[in-house]
Protein backbone atom coordinates (compact mmCIF):
# COMPACT_ATOMS: atom_id res chain seq x y z
CA UNK A 1 0.00 0.00 0.00
CA UNK A 2 2.54 2.59 1.05
CA UNK A 3 4.55 1.77 -1.96
CA UNK A 4 1.75 2.68 -4.63
CA UNK A 5 1.32 5.47 -2.10
CA UNK A 6 -2.60 4.32 -0.98
CA UNK A 7 -4.41 6.29 1.27
CA UNK A 8 -7.83 5.88 2.91
CA UNK A 9 -10.12 8.45 4.76
CA UNK A 10 -14.16 8.44 5.64
CA UNK A 11 -16.79 10.96 4.14
CA UNK A 12 -20.40 11.59 5.71
CA UNK A 13 -22.77 11.61 2.86
CA UNK A 14 -25.81 14.07 2.71
CA UNK A 15 -28.09 11.21 4.07
CA UNK A 16 -25.46 10.74 6.93
CA UNK A 17 -24.02 7.29 5.78
CA UNK A 18 -20.25 6.71 5.53
CA UNK A 19 -18.50 5.73 2.82
CA UNK A 20 -14.68 4.90 2.75
CA UNK A 21 -12.59 6.58 0.10
CA UNK A 22 -9.67 4.95 -0.90
CA UNK A 23 -7.34 7.20 -3.06
CA UNK A 24 -4.55 5.88 -5.61
CA UNK A 25 -2.06 8.53 -5.78
CA UNK A 26 -4.32 11.44 -6.11
CA UNK A 27 -5.35 9.49 -9.98
CA UNK A 28 -7.99 7.72 -8.67
CA UNK A 29 -10.62 7.23 -6.18
CA UNK A 30 -12.71 4.34 -5.07
CA UNK A 31 -15.93 5.10 -2.72
CA UNK A 32 -17.04 1.69 -0.67
CA UNK A 33 -20.16 1.84 1.86
CA UNK A 34 -18.41 1.56 5.16
CA UNK A 35 -20.00 -1.50 6.22
CA UNK A 36 -18.61 -3.06 3.23
CA UNK A 37 -15.62 -1.99 3.67
CA UNK A 38 -15.78 -3.74 6.95
CA UNK A 39 -17.05 -7.12 5.80
CA UNK A 40 -14.34 -6.99 3.30
CA UNK A 41 -11.82 -6.55 6.09
CA UNK A 42 -13.38 -9.21 7.86
CA UNK A 43 -12.78 -11.48 5.16
CA UNK A 44 -9.82 -10.61 4.01
CA UNK A 45 -6.98 -13.33 3.94
CA UNK A 46 -3.97 -11.63 2.39
CA UNK A 47 -0.95 -9.55 3.74
CA UNK A 48 -1.63 -6.94 6.35
CA UNK A 49 0.17 -4.58 4.16
CA UNK A 50 -1.94 -5.04 1.05
CA UNK A 51 -5.38 -4.51 2.29
CA UNK A 52 -5.99 -1.60 0.84
CA UNK A 53 -4.95 -2.07 -2.59
CA UNK A 54 -6.91 -5.37 -2.70
CA UNK A 55 -10.17 -3.51 -1.77
CA UNK A 56 -9.30 -0.91 -4.31
CA UNK A 57 -9.12 -3.56 -7.21
CA UNK A 58 -11.87 -5.38 -6.56
CA UNK A 59 -14.21 -2.19 -5.99
CA UNK A 60 -12.78 -1.18 -9.40
CA UNK A 61 -12.84 -4.46 -10.96
CA UNK A 62 -16.36 -4.84 -10.12
CA UNK A 63 -17.25 -1.30 -11.24
CA UNK A 64 -15.80 -2.20 -14.23
CA UNK A 65 -18.33 -4.85 -14.84
CA UNK A 66 -21.51 -2.56 -13.30
CA UNK A 67 -20.56 0.07 -16.09
CA UNK A 68 -21.34 -2.36 -18.52
CA UNK A 69 -24.59 -3.76 -17.51
CA UNK A 70 -25.68 -1.11 -15.67
CA UNK A 71 -29.29 -0.29 -16.43
CA UNK A 72 -29.77 -4.21 -17.71
CA UNK A 73 -31.16 -7.34 -15.62
CA UNK A 74 -27.60 -8.57 -15.77
CA UNK A 75 -27.23 -6.31 -13.20
CA UNK A 76 -29.65 -7.70 -10.85
CA UNK A 77 -28.89 -10.03 -7.37
CA UNK A 78 -30.92 -11.30 -4.87
CA UNK A 79 -32.57 -8.55 -2.03
CA UNK A 80 -30.47 -8.59 1.13
CA UNK A 81 -33.77 -9.80 2.90
CA UNK A 82 -34.24 -12.32 0.35
CA UNK A 83 -30.65 -13.75 1.67
CA UNK A 84 -31.29 -13.74 4.65
CA UNK A 85 -34.81 -15.71 4.56
CA UNK A 86 -32.76 -18.01 2.50
CA UNK A 87 -30.45 -18.78 5.74
CA UNK A 88 -32.57 -18.76 7.79
CA UNK A 89 -35.60 -21.04 6.05
CA UNK A 90 -33.38 -23.37 3.74
CA UNK A 91 -29.76 -23.32 5.67
CA UNK A 92 -28.04 -21.56 2.43
CA UNK A 93 -24.53 -20.74 3.57
CA UNK A 94 -23.01 -20.66 0.17
CA UNK A 95 -23.29 -18.55 -2.53
CA UNK A 96 -22.52 -19.08 -6.48
CA UNK A 97 -22.09 -15.89 -9.23
CA UNK A 98 -21.41 -13.18 -6.52
CA UNK A 99 -19.34 -10.18 -5.92
CA UNK A 100 -17.37 -9.93 -2.69
CA UNK A 101 -18.60 -6.71 -2.35
CA UNK A 102 -22.55 -8.51 -2.21
CA UNK A 103 -22.15 -11.71 -0.39
CA UNK A 104 -24.60 -12.48 2.47
CA UNK A 105 -22.45 -12.39 5.80
CA UNK A 106 -20.53 -14.92 6.29
CA UNK A 107 -21.33 -17.20 3.29
CA UNK A 108 -19.05 -19.04 1.30
CA UNK A 109 -19.25 -18.08 -2.76
CA UNK A 110 -18.19 -18.93 -5.61
CA UNK A 111 -16.78 -15.43 -7.18
CA UNK A 112 -16.58 -14.16 -10.39
CA UNK A 113 -13.44 -12.82 -11.16
CA UNK A 114 -10.91 -15.45 -9.21
CA UNK A 115 -8.02 -12.89 -9.96
CA UNK A 116 -9.39 -10.65 -7.02
CA UNK A 117 -12.02 -12.75 -5.60
CA UNK A 118 -9.61 -15.16 -4.03
CA UNK A 119 -8.29 -12.49 -1.36
CA UNK A 120 -11.17 -12.02 0.05
CA UNK A 121 -12.29 -15.86 0.27
CA UNK A 122 -13.67 -16.72 -2.71
CA UNK A 123 -13.64 -19.64 -4.60
CA UNK A 124 -12.90 -20.35 -8.48
CA UNK A 125 -16.27 -19.88 -10.32
CA UNK A 126 -18.47 -22.76 -9.96
CA UNK A 127 -17.56 -25.36 -12.48
CA UNK A 128 -13.66 -24.75 -12.65
CA UNK A 129 -11.55 -27.02 -10.91
CA UNK A 130 -11.25 -26.01 -7.60
CA UNK A 131 -14.36 -24.59 -7.27
CA UNK A 132 -17.60 -24.76 -4.77
CA UNK A 133 -17.77 -27.84 -5.82
CA UNK A 134 -14.56 -29.47 -4.85
CA UNK A 135 -16.34 -28.27 -1.52
CA UNK A 136 -19.56 -29.34 -1.77
CA UNK A 137 -18.72 -33.01 -2.75
CA UNK A 138 -16.42 -32.86 0.56
CA UNK A 139 -18.74 -31.97 2.72
CA UNK A 140 -22.69 -31.31 1.29
CA UNK A 141 -24.16 -28.15 1.91
CA UNK A 142 -27.27 -25.83 1.16
CA UNK A 143 -26.82 -23.23 -2.00
CA UNK A 144 -28.47 -20.40 -3.51
CA UNK A 145 -28.10 -18.77 -6.94
CA UNK A 146 -29.56 -16.44 -9.63
CA UNK A 147 -27.49 -17.30 -12.49
CA UNK A 148 -26.32 -14.50 -15.33
CA UNK A 149 -29.97 -13.85 -17.12
CA UNK A 150 -28.89 -15.60 -19.85
CA UNK A 151 -30.03 -18.98 -21.44
CA UNK A 152 -26.41 -20.72 -22.77
CA UNK A 153 -24.63 -19.83 -19.02
CA UNK A 154 -28.07 -20.77 -17.12
CA UNK A 155 -28.11 -23.88 -18.72
CA UNK A 156 -24.49 -24.65 -17.44
CA UNK A 157 -25.28 -24.31 -13.70
CA UNK A 158 -28.34 -26.58 -14.35
CA UNK A 159 -26.12 -29.26 -15.95
CA UNK A 160 -23.50 -29.16 -13.17
CA UNK A 161 -26.08 -29.19 -10.65
CA UNK A 162 -27.90 -32.11 -11.20
CA UNK A 163 -24.56 -33.79 -11.98
CA UNK A 164 -23.56 -33.04 -8.33
CA UNK A 165 -27.34 -34.11 -6.97
CA UNK A 166 -26.28 -37.76 -8.65
CA UNK A 167 -23.47 -37.98 -6.19
CA UNK A 168 -25.19 -38.88 -3.11
CA UNK A 169 -23.71 -36.36 -0.80
CA UNK A 170 -26.10 -33.83 0.91
CA UNK A 171 -27.41 -31.39 -1.13
CA UNK A 172 -29.43 -28.59 -1.55
CA UNK A 173 -30.07 -25.91 -4.58
CA UNK A 174 -32.42 -23.00 -4.29
CA UNK A 175 -32.20 -21.19 -7.59
CA UNK A 176 -34.25 -18.27 -8.91
CA UNK A 177 -35.35 -18.33 -12.69
CA UNK A 178 -36.21 -15.04 -14.27
CA UNK A 179 -37.28 -15.59 -17.62
CA UNK A 180 -34.58 -14.18 -19.79
CA UNK A 181 -32.84 -17.72 -18.45
CA UNK A 182 -35.00 -19.02 -21.05
CA UNK A 183 -34.40 -19.52 -24.45
CA UNK A 184 -38.27 -20.43 -25.65
CA UNK A 185 -40.17 -17.92 -23.49
CA UNK A 186 -43.76 -17.45 -23.81
CA UNK A 187 -46.17 -15.43 -21.84
CA UNK A 188 -47.60 -18.75 -19.87
CA UNK A 189 -44.78 -20.23 -18.83
CA UNK A 190 -44.92 -23.75 -16.73
CA UNK A 191 -42.49 -26.28 -15.19
CA UNK A 192 -42.00 -27.58 -18.36
CA UNK A 193 -39.41 -24.67 -19.27
CA UNK A 194 -37.26 -25.98 -16.58
CA UNK A 195 -36.21 -28.65 -19.50
CA UNK A 196 -34.73 -26.08 -21.83
CA UNK A 197 -31.84 -25.67 -19.21
CA UNK A 198 -31.06 -29.41 -19.33
CA UNK A 199 -33.10 -32.08 -20.60
CA UNK A 200 -32.62 -34.56 -17.92
CA UNK A 201 -34.44 -32.13 -15.52
CA UNK A 202 -37.62 -33.23 -17.56
CA UNK A 203 -36.67 -36.98 -17.17
CA UNK A 204 -35.47 -39.13 -14.71
CA UNK A 205 -33.65 -36.20 -12.87
CA UNK A 206 -37.45 -34.62 -11.79
CA UNK A 207 -36.99 -36.52 -8.39
CA UNK A 208 -35.08 -33.80 -7.37
CA UNK A 209 -37.41 -31.22 -8.09
CA UNK A 210 -38.59 -29.96 -4.21
CA UNK A 211 -40.88 -27.14 -4.91
CA UNK A 212 -41.31 -24.96 -7.99
CA UNK A 213 -43.44 -21.38 -7.73
CA UNK A 214 -44.06 -19.01 -10.41
CA UNK A 215 -43.53 -15.35 -9.65
CA UNK A 216 -45.67 -12.53 -11.48
CA UNK A 217 -43.73 -9.63 -13.16
CA UNK A 218 -43.99 -6.47 -11.38
CA UNK A 219 -44.49 -8.58 -8.09
CA UNK A 220 -41.06 -9.51 -7.24
CA UNK A 221 -37.66 -7.57 -7.13
CA UNK A 222 -34.27 -7.71 -7.40
CA UNK A 223 -31.34 -5.82 -5.77
CA UNK A 224 -29.25 -3.67 -8.32
CA UNK A 225 -26.94 -0.76 -8.49
CA UNK A 226 -23.35 0.38 -7.12
CA UNK A 227 -22.55 -0.54 -2.91
CA UNK A 228 -25.58 -1.08 -0.75
CA UNK A 229 -28.22 -0.71 -3.89
CA UNK A 230 -31.64 -0.44 -4.34
CA UNK A 231 -34.76 -2.96 -4.99
CA UNK A 232 -35.80 -3.02 -8.80
CA UNK A 233 -38.80 -4.28 -9.46
CA UNK A 234 -38.64 -7.55 -11.88
CA UNK A 235 -40.32 -6.81 -14.95
CA UNK A 236 -40.42 -10.10 -15.84
CA UNK A 237 -41.19 -13.51 -14.45
CA UNK A 238 -39.83 -15.99 -12.30
CA UNK A 239 -39.08 -19.23 -11.35
CA UNK A 240 -38.27 -20.18 -7.94
CA UNK A 241 -36.55 -23.78 -8.21
CA UNK A 242 -35.76 -25.73 -5.35
CA UNK A 243 -33.76 -29.37 -6.27
CA UNK A 244 -32.86 -31.50 -3.58
CA UNK A 245 -31.45 -34.73 -3.34
CA UNK A 246 -32.64 -37.37 -0.87
CA UNK A 247 -29.37 -36.95 1.44
CA UNK A 248 -30.30 -33.01 1.41
CA UNK A 249 -34.10 -33.09 2.54
CA UNK A 250 -32.93 -34.73 5.03
CA UNK A 251 -30.35 -32.20 6.35
CA UNK A 252 -31.65 -29.37 4.80
CA UNK A 253 -35.65 -29.39 5.19
CA UNK A 254 -37.87 -26.84 3.61
CA UNK A 255 -41.93 -26.96 4.32
CA UNK A 256 -43.70 -25.21 2.53
CA UNK A 257 -44.31 -22.36 4.90
CA UNK A 258 -40.72 -21.81 4.79
CA UNK A 259 -40.51 -21.41 0.99
CA UNK A 260 -43.56 -18.89 1.38
CA UNK A 261 -41.66 -17.04 3.73
CA UNK A 262 -38.56 -16.77 0.75
CA UNK A 263 -40.81 -16.07 -1.69
CA UNK A 264 -42.59 -13.00 0.17
CA UNK A 265 -38.76 -11.87 1.05
CA UNK A 266 -38.57 -11.27 -2.46
CA UNK A 267 -41.06 -8.72 -2.84
CA UNK A 268 -39.88 -4.93 -2.95
CA UNK A 269 -42.76 -3.69 -0.34
CA UNK A 270 -42.25 -6.72 1.91
CA UNK A 271 -42.19 -6.48 5.43
CA UNK A 272 -41.73 -9.61 7.98
CA UNK A 273 -44.73 -9.40 9.97
CA UNK A 274 -47.13 -12.12 10.16
CA UNK A 275 -49.28 -11.07 7.34
CA UNK A 276 -48.17 -11.40 3.79
CA UNK A 277 -48.01 -7.91 2.20
CA UNK A 278 -47.48 -9.16 -0.91
CA UNK A 279 -49.66 -11.23 -3.55
CA UNK A 280 -49.64 -15.02 -3.27
CA UNK A 281 -47.78 -16.98 -5.59
CA UNK A 282 -48.29 -20.07 -7.54
CA UNK A 283 -46.97 -22.86 -5.95
CA UNK A 284 -45.94 -26.65 -7.57
CA UNK A 285 -44.88 -27.43 -4.18
CA UNK A 286 -43.53 -30.66 -4.47
CA UNK A 287 -45.49 -33.02 -1.86
CA UNK A 288 -44.31 -36.69 -1.67
CA UNK A 289 -46.15 -37.93 0.96
CA UNK A 290 -49.31 -37.37 -0.66
CA UNK A 291 -50.83 -38.69 -4.04
CA UNK A 292 -54.41 -36.23 -3.48
CA UNK A 293 -53.95 -32.71 -4.87
CA UNK A 294 -54.08 -30.35 -1.55
CA UNK A 295 -56.58 -27.42 -1.73
CA UNK A 296 -55.59 -24.12 -1.96
CA UNK A 297 -57.55 -21.01 -1.37
CA UNK A 298 -58.77 -19.62 -4.63
CA UNK A 299 -57.02 -21.90 -6.84
CA UNK A 300 -55.03 -20.39 -10.08
CA UNK A 301 -56.14 -22.25 -13.40
CA UNK A 302 -54.08 -24.99 -14.56
CA UNK A 303 -52.49 -26.45 -17.22
CA UNK A 304 -51.29 -30.12 -17.97
CA UNK A 305 -47.91 -30.28 -17.71
CA UNK A 306 -46.28 -33.75 -19.25
CA UNK A 307 -42.78 -34.79 -18.70
CA UNK A 308 -41.41 -38.27 -20.08
CA UNK A 309 -40.66 -39.78 -16.27
CA UNK A 310 -43.38 -38.30 -14.17
CA UNK A 311 -47.11 -36.38 -14.85
CA UNK A 312 -47.90 -33.76 -13.04
CA UNK A 313 -49.87 -30.21 -12.92
CA UNK A 314 -48.57 -27.27 -13.42
CA UNK A 315 -50.29 -23.93 -11.91
CA UNK A 316 -48.66 -21.27 -14.17
CA UNK A 317 -51.31 -18.37 -14.88
CA UNK A 318 -49.30 -16.06 -12.30
CA UNK A 319 -46.15 -16.17 -14.66
CA UNK A 320 -46.77 -13.45 -17.12
CA UNK A 321 -44.62 -11.41 -18.89
CA UNK A 322 -45.40 -8.26 -20.15
CA UNK A 323 -43.39 -8.17 -23.66
CA UNK A 324 -44.51 -10.06 -26.48
CA UNK A 325 -43.49 -13.98 -26.46
CA UNK A 326 -39.54 -13.99 -27.49
CA UNK A 327 -37.81 -16.33 -29.75
CA UNK A 328 -34.45 -16.45 -27.25
CA UNK A 329 -33.90 -15.58 -23.55
CA UNK A 330 -31.15 -13.00 -24.08
CA UNK A 331 -31.20 -9.44 -22.25
CA UNK A 332 -31.02 -6.35 -24.68
CA UNK A 333 -27.43 -6.08 -24.41
CA UNK A 334 -27.00 -9.55 -26.06
CA UNK A 335 -29.53 -7.63 -29.14
CA UNK A 336 -26.18 -5.75 -29.75
CA UNK A 337 -23.77 -8.84 -30.00
CA UNK A 338 -25.27 -11.23 -32.36
CA UNK A 339 -22.56 -13.61 -33.74
CA UNK A 340 -24.59 -16.40 -34.02
CA UNK A 341 -22.16 -18.38 -32.18
CA UNK A 342 -24.74 -20.14 -29.74
CA UNK A 343 -24.15 -23.72 -29.98
CA UNK A 344 -19.95 -23.22 -28.31
CA UNK A 345 -19.27 -25.19 -25.76
CA UNK A 346 -18.59 -23.90 -22.19
CA UNK A 347 -15.16 -24.11 -21.72
CA UNK A 348 -14.62 -20.61 -20.43
CA UNK A 349 -11.61 -19.34 -18.81
CA UNK A 350 -11.85 -16.21 -16.79
CA UNK A 351 -8.35 -15.96 -15.94
CA UNK A 352 -6.65 -12.22 -17.13
CA UNK A 353 -10.08 -11.07 -16.97
CA UNK A 354 -9.33 -7.13 -17.17
CA UNK A 355 -6.77 -8.28 -19.87
CA UNK A 356 -9.40 -10.03 -21.96
CA UNK A 357 -11.99 -6.96 -21.68
CA UNK A 358 -9.64 -4.68 -22.08
CA UNK A 359 -10.60 -2.35 -18.99
CA UNK A 360 -7.89 -0.33 -17.08
CA UNK A 361 -8.64 1.22 -14.03
CA UNK A 362 -6.23 3.11 -14.49
CA UNK A 363 -7.30 5.40 -17.79
CA UNK A 364 -10.23 6.42 -19.59
CA UNK A 365 -12.37 3.42 -20.93
CA UNK A 366 -14.65 5.57 -22.76
CA UNK A 367 -13.30 4.64 -26.56
CA UNK A 368 -12.42 1.13 -25.52
CA UNK A 369 -14.35 -2.18 -27.54
CA UNK A 370 -15.51 -4.66 -24.56
CA UNK A 371 -16.99 -8.36 -25.11
CA UNK A 372 -20.38 -7.84 -23.74
CA UNK A 373 -21.08 -11.35 -24.04
CA UNK A 374 -17.83 -12.53 -21.84
CA UNK A 375 -19.79 -10.57 -19.14
CA UNK A 376 -22.16 -13.31 -18.79
CA UNK A 377 -19.95 -16.56 -19.73
CA UNK A 378 -17.62 -15.78 -17.12
CA UNK A 379 -17.25 -18.78 -13.97
CA UNK A 380 -18.24 -21.76 -15.97
CA UNK A 381 -16.32 -24.73 -16.07
CA UNK A 382 -15.28 -26.77 -18.58
CA UNK A 383 -15.62 -29.78 -17.27
CA UNK A 384 -17.76 -32.35 -19.31
CA UNK A 385 -21.21 -32.47 -18.67
CA UNK A 386 -23.01 -35.63 -18.77
CA UNK A 387 -26.57 -34.63 -20.87
CA UNK A 388 -27.96 -38.11 -20.58
CA UNK A 389 -30.97 -39.24 -19.13
CA UNK A 390 -30.74 -40.45 -15.46
CA UNK A 391 -33.22 -42.77 -14.98
CA UNK A 392 -33.60 -42.44 -11.22
CA UNK A 393 -35.42 -44.79 -9.06
CA UNK A 394 -37.81 -42.66 -6.88
CA UNK A 395 -39.85 -44.39 -4.10
CA UNK A 396 -43.13 -42.53 -5.79
CA UNK A 397 -44.08 -40.78 -8.74
CA UNK A 398 -43.38 -37.19 -8.74
CA UNK A 399 -46.48 -34.70 -8.32
CA UNK A 400 -46.69 -31.29 -7.75
CA UNK A 401 -49.67 -29.83 -5.96
CA UNK A 402 -50.40 -26.51 -4.70
CA UNK A 403 -51.09 -25.48 -0.59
Amino acid sequence: DATMNISVHNEVRNDRSTVVVIDLDGRSQSYIPSDIFNMLSHRYQGAPDRFLSAVFAVSKCYEAKRTIVAGTSLDFRLLPLALSTLAREAYVTMELWVEPLTVFENNVFCGIFPDVDQVFGGLRPFGKDGSGEDVLLQHGGSVALIPPFESTTASAYMQNILNLLDKGVPLSFALILPAECFRESTSAQNINDLAQLDPRIGQGHSIYIRNVELLNAGQHAFQSGDGEGIPSVSQTGSFFVLLQNDAGSKRFPVDKNSVSRIIHSMCANYMPTNELSCPVPVSGYADYSQEQTMAYAAPPISANADFSGFSSTAMHNNFRLDQPARTGGRSRLFDLVDDGDDDNDNGVDVSGMLNSLDVSMFHDNSSQDVDIEAISLMGIGSTPLNGGAHQGNGRFQNRFSTF
